[in-house]
């Protein structure tokens, strides 16, 4: 329980930093994702902490960025979700990045450093290959050869066509991620669970630029 609690208050920002690589991302639930794939890439020596969403990354980087010990960070990720405003997701990371006078990459996955702190900076916007869509869009990629994506694809497409207003294009990806794992056992995991339970394909080239990332630091 104890190592439980410690490594939700890491998850979340809080407690010590106990690695010089930091990976910043939007929630637990891709926490859990990105510390299956590090898993999967045998690479120990990064954390991850869940800022709690885009507009909410600036005063994160505020409070993390004043601690005591953020002088012992030597390189720093922040990922997050381009929803439908891929260009104004960067330039928001961006901003947040400036704001605590931290370097600010031009673009994703481009590496800058910061010699007076003996910092390393990086960003990616997810899903990369297009302009709009997040993890999940990404998960759901990884596993678009499975037989089972075509009973979500059935299954979405049924449900849009008995409620006109479904699935919103907001919620879409979520959607399908639900209805996939409902075809599981346990058919009640979350998007974090799956990946530690090795659900979704991370030898795909969906997750190429995640691996990239996380191997550059």
């Amino acid at each position: 329980m104890v190592e439980r609690n410690r490594a939700d208050q890491e998850s979340q920002g809080k407690g010590r930093l106990l690695r010089s690589k930091q990976v910043l991302v939007e929630g637990r639930e891709e926490v859990m994702v990105f510390r299956s794939l590090a898993t999967h890439l045998d690479l120990g020596e990064l954390e991850f902490r869940d800022y709690g969403g885009k507009d909410k990354l600036r005063t994160f980087l505020r409070a993390f960025t004043a601690r005591a010990d953020f002088y012992d960070v030597r390189s720093l990720a922040v990922v997050a979700d381009a929803d439908f405003m891929v260009g104004a997701t960067a330039a928001r990371i961006r901003g947040a990045l400036g704001d605590v006078e931290l370097p600010a990459p031009d673009a994703p996955l481009v590496l800058e450093r910061a010699p007076a702190l003996d910092l390393t900076v990086v960003f990616l916007v997810l899903p990369h290959w297009s302009d709009q869509g997040m993890l999940e869009s990404v998960c759901l990629e990884s596993v678009k050869s499975d037989p089972v994506m075509e009973c979500v694809e059935l299954f979405v497409g049924c449900v849009g066509n008995k409620r006109l207003d479904w699935p919103r294009r907001e919620i879409e990806a979520k959607a399908k991620v639900h209805a996939f794992l409902a075809s599981q056992d346990p058919p009640d995991l979350r998007l974090g669970e799956a990946a530690s339970k090795g659900l979704w394909n991370f030898d795909d080239a969906a997750f190429d630029p995640l691996k990239e990332l996380l191997i550059s630091l």
